[in-house]
């Protein structure tokens, strides 16, 4: 016999990580054929669940989800079982693996729909999602692959010259082609500084805050890594900075003649100390070089707020710890990746601390 809803509520406690008694998930299952008693006890239970989280040593406990096409029916049990598991907050996934959680019918974006079968033209999962958190008090962050944009974004004939290059004229689809390969997973990086992600990552994160989540948070801020002896960069042409737009972007972070100094830099992959004396650094009257005219990429103290930096994806949000760099010097180098950094999430209250006690299990 299921104990009452009430007893139930009493058993919470930090000592059990805030995870529902036995006989919780049946007592929900009878539940949903009463949609009233159902909301009624998921609110209570919501409530019980802060109340708990509130005095444990660990205020917020997340989890990574990712959703499928199939998914909408099953997300009052999905949601169901990770508040039994004492999770109050979810980092949704919402632009992975080359796909993107808006309904078709208004994606405008270059990102494939996940819900794309026959008849889900209109399926809002994110915005289901969403609300099924909410209705269980817990937050709902959106998570973005940002510089991971997938195969299918990296194939397109007018995506092709927005993937990152390295000085042999190769993208990381080059390294790993085959999409079916049994080594690893095929991921296209796209370069920081061209205008074309910049924009196609405005689109993405505008219409996900249509949907009012929790926060946004930003995954693969960085270059792509590769394993092995590849996975050192020994040569200049073996950075992904090769790029049209990185390229420019490199060089005119300086005044001239120094930008000659680094596009031999680029070119030989070294410089000698006599380009250096001719073309280095101009001295100041005082005889001091001048201060580098990038600016500071030092993270901000834990939960502080960041001041968005003044290019056009970093206005719309704010991307790790590291602030994110016009100038292309170091801002995209740390990865958004992992709970419990120093990493930051702009949301709709301003800049968060992320995933304080996350963990990443299947749900």
């Amino acid at each position: 016999m299921v104990a009452p809803a009430a007893a139930l509520d009493l058993a919470l406690s930090p000592a059990q990580f805030c995870q529902a008694p036995a006989g919780w998930g049946e007592h929900l299952q009878s539940l949903r054929a009463k949609p009233a008693d159902y909301l009624a006890t998921l609110q209570r239970w919501g409530q019980s669940l802060r109340a708990c989280r509130a005095q444990s040593a660990f205020p917020v406990q997340a989890v990574w989800l990712r959703l499928h096409a199939c998914d909408g029916p099953h997300l009052p049990e999905i949601f169901d079982r990770m508040q039994m598991r004492g999770y109050n907050r979810v980092y949704l996934e919402t632009l992975y693996d080359g796909r993107i959680l808006l309904p078709a019918a208004e994606n405008n974006t270059p990102w494939q729909s996940v819900a794309n079968r026959p008849g889900q033209a209109k399926q809002d999962l994110m915005a289901e999602a969403i609300a099924a958190g909410r209705a269980r008090g817990m937050q709902v962050y959106a998570w973005k692959h940002a510089l991971n944009v997938g195969y299918a974004y990296g194939v397109r004939p007018d995506r092709e010259a927005v993937l990152a290059r390295n000085g042999h004229g190769k993208t990381s689809l080059d390294l790993l082609p085959d999409p079916n390969s049994p080594t690893g997973e095929v991921q296209a990086f796209a370069d920081p500084t061209h205008p074309q992600i910049q924009e196609d990552l405005r689109l993405a994160i505008a219409a996900t805050l249509q949907r009012q989540p929790d926060g946004v948070l930003l995954d693969y801020i960085r270059y792509v890594r590769q394993t092995g002896g590849a996975s050192i960069a020994t040569t200049v042409r073996d950075l992904w900075i090769y790029g049209e737009t990185a390229r420019q972007a490199f060089l005119t972070a300086v005044p001239p003649p120094q930008q000659e100094l680094r596009e031999r830099f680029l070119t030989q992959g070294f410089v000698t100390a006599n380009e250096v004396a001719r073309l280095g650094a101009p001295q100041s009257r005082g005889g001091e070089r001048p201060p580098p005219q990038s600016q500071s990429c030092a993270p901000p103290p834990l939960g502080g707020r960041v001041d968005p930096p003044a290019s056009p994806l970093a206005r719309a949000v704010v991307a790790t710890g590291r602030r994110v760099c016009p100038n292309g010097d170091r801002g995209f180098f740390g990865d958004g990746w992992g709970a419990g950094g120093t990493g930051r999430v702009a949301g709709r209250g301003g800049v968060f601390p992320r995933g304080e006690s996350g963990d990443r299990p299947g749900v």
